[in-house]
């Protein structure tokens, strides 16, 4: 059901090529959204970008490696070449690299996996933002959604009960 009202907007979500993100894109792309289908793998872009199309979302494949800062350049301009905005930015991507983190803490875990998990998490995302930042202030109504995962809950972690309580 294509929604008039957002017939001409453009949503890049990040981590679109599977999972929730594809999910997303796939609803929004159902009320007329175009989908710039961002992945760090092009062709894993290109064909969650084909099937979306194949069910009659309009969506572009865009390589985008949120902690490459010259992929997230080129993102830009060739959102800015083809759109000149960007409706929506929904910063989806993130890595969970050490399923040990569940059993252990921040002593025992590799500062390389946790650098990576902050380049990734964190760093990416708030680069791509600002990067992105003018071609979202060109829309008139211009989003920013940022995903996360239960593990980012300060309240989970300290809820006895929850799957994220640790001692």
């Amino acid at each position: 059901m294509v929604n008039s009202e957002l017939k001409n907007k453009v949503a890049l979500i990040t981590g679109a090529n599977k999972g929730l993100g594809l999910k997303m894109s796939r609803q929004l792309g159902q009320h007329g959204l175009t989908i710039l289908i961002a992945a760090r793998n092009l062709e894993a872009a290109k064909t969650a970008a084909t099937n979306l199309h194949n069910e009659g979302v309009s969506s572009v494949a865009i390589a985008l490696e949120i902690t490459d800062s010259a992929q997230i350049q080129s993102a830009f301009q060739e959102i800015s070449d083809s759109f000149g905005k960007l409706d929506i930015l929904i910063n989806n991507a993130g890595v969970f690299l050490d399923g040990d983190w569940l059993i252990s803490n921040a002593t025992s875990v590799s500062i390389n996996i946790i650098r990576e998990t902050f380049n990734t998490n964190f760093f990416g995302l708030v680069e791509l933002t600002q990067v992105l930042l003018p071609l979202i202030l060109n829309s008139p109504s211009g989003r920013i959604v940022n995903m996360s995962s239960i593990e980012g809950s300060l309240t989970l972690h300290a809820t006895p009960n929850s799957p994220t309580y640790r001692l």
